[in-house]
């Protein structure tokens, strides 16, 4: 697993892991829907490293496991986010 998560990194590409609602919202803001395919972005990111702006999930699906949904119909998105130019 290692190398494969190196070679994506060095290809630019992270995976993330999230639940959102049956309906495909966001459980922290529930006006925000995720698509089931395709392109997703967050109008209100910024740039300040602050909660609350942007998309939350977990790189890797690594860290606190409780910010994942334990509802029975939460979906699971594996999300493919292509990182900045180095």
């Amino acid at each position: 697993m290692q190398k494969e998560i190196k070679d994506m990194l060095k290809d630019g590409k992270l995976l993330v892991l999230k639940t959102v609602d049956s309906e495909m919202r966001a459980f922290a803001d529930p006006n925000f829907i995720y698509p089931r395919e395709g392109v997703v972005c967050a109008r209100d990111w910024k740039a300040n490293g602050q909660c609350g702006k942007g998309l939350h999930g977990l790189a890797w699906g690594i860290g606190d496991q409780g910010l994942f949904s334990e509802v029975e119909d939460a979906v699971w998105l594996i999300i493919d986010v292509d990182l900045p130019a180095a």
